[in-house]
């Protein structure tokens, strides 16, 4: 009985440090597209790279380029998260979060 015990509570802990390691050091106040935002930002596989080709010179905008991002990782419900918090709220709060190798 104390091993079944065990084994959950191993099982609870597991999934709450696998959870956290995907947030990262995101706030709890963060809101799921702000978090999928700043990943686009430290990804350095595909999806990073077509985060950075996106806004790499001024081509395109935060919010185009976190778009292209999330599409090239297939998390189309975080696209639509993104489309929802819109143009102007994506643009604003990435910009203290975006590479300096994209501009705008």
């Amino acid at each position: 009985m104390n091993y079944i015990k065990g084994a959950v509570w191993a099982g609870l802990l597991s999934a709450l440090l696998a959870s956290s390691v995907w947030t990262g050091n995101a706030s709890a106040a963060d809101e799921k597209w702000q978090i999928a935002g700043k990943w686009c930002t430290r990804d350095v596989a595909s999806s990073g790279a077509a985060y950075l080709a996106a806004c790499k010179d001024g081509k395109y905008d935060q919010f185009d380029s976190i778009i292209t991002c999330q599409q090239n990782a297939k998390n189309e419900n975080l696209v639509r998260l993104i489309q929802a918090a819109g143009r102007s709220m994506v643009n604003s709060y990435m910009d203290d979060y975006k590479p300096k190798e994209c501009r705008y």
